[in-house]
């Protein structure tokens, strides 16, 4: 797969505070190479909140959040985007495999 964009991944964690969960970043952004594509733009989502951009991206590479991240942030063309689930391993053939990325 030909890895046309480059991402910064923000990592982030959940932790228990006195005040309830808080999420906090860990380190600097993180430079990642990918496929990445908006897939829609100005949608109401099932909240009914406004989602400017919804997007996905595949990489080759590892995702540096790990495979239980669901609240990192994807910083692209000056946008951030939250993720939408885990990421998910597609384990195809050498040629084919990837992991995939949604985004809000």
């Amino acid at each position: 797969m030909k890895l046309t964009h480059t991402v910064q991944v923000q990592v982030r964690r959940r932790r228990n505070t006195a005040h309830g969960l808080a999420v906090e970043n860990v380190g600097g952004p993180v430079d990642l190479r990918c496929r990445f594509r908006r897939v829609s733009s100005g949608q109401l989502s099932s909240t009914g909140a406004v989602v400017l951009y919804s997007a996905y991206l595949l990489t080759t590479e590892p995702w540096p959040g790990g495979v239980v991240d669901e609240v990192s942030q994807v910083l692209y063309d000056g946008l951030k985007y939250d993720m939408v689930g885990v990421p998910v391993q597609f384990d195809g053939s050498p040629r084919t495999a990837h992991i995939r990325v949604d985004l809000k």
